[in-house]
C-alpha cells in the first residue's frame, strides 16, 4: 500500500477532451453539427460515399461545408476521388 507521501509525489493523469466527430449527411446537417459545437465533421461527394441513396454533397456543397469549418477550426473530412481525400 502507498504512502500519502508517495501518493501525493505521484504525477497526476491529465484527461484529455475527446473529440466530437459528426456525420454530415447534407450540407444542412454540417452546419446543425458544427454549430453544436462538433470538432470534426465527415462526409461524402456524389461520386462517393458510404451511403450509395443518400444526398451527398456536391463539389459546389464539399466547398462551402469547407469554407464553414476552417474558420471554426472544425476539421472536414471528406473524400471524393476527384477533390480531397
Amino acid at each position: 500500500m502507498k504512502t500519502i507521501e508517495e501518493i501525493k509525489s505521484t504525477p497526476k493523469t491529465v484527461m484529455k477532451k475527446p473529440e466530437l466527430l459528426a456525420p454530415a449527411g447534407n450540407l444542412e446537417k454540417l452546419k446543425i453539427a458544427v454549430h453544436y459545437g462538433a470538432d470534426a465533421v465527415f462526409l461524402g461527394g456524389q461520386e462517393y460515399g458510404l451511403r450509395s441513396n443518400a444526398d451527398n454533397f456536391t463539389m459546389e456543397e464539399i466547398a462551402e461545408g469547407v469554407g464553414i469549418c476552417e474558420p471554426l477550426r472544425c476539421q472536414n473530412l471528406c473524400y471524393d476521388k476527384y477533390y480531397c481525400t
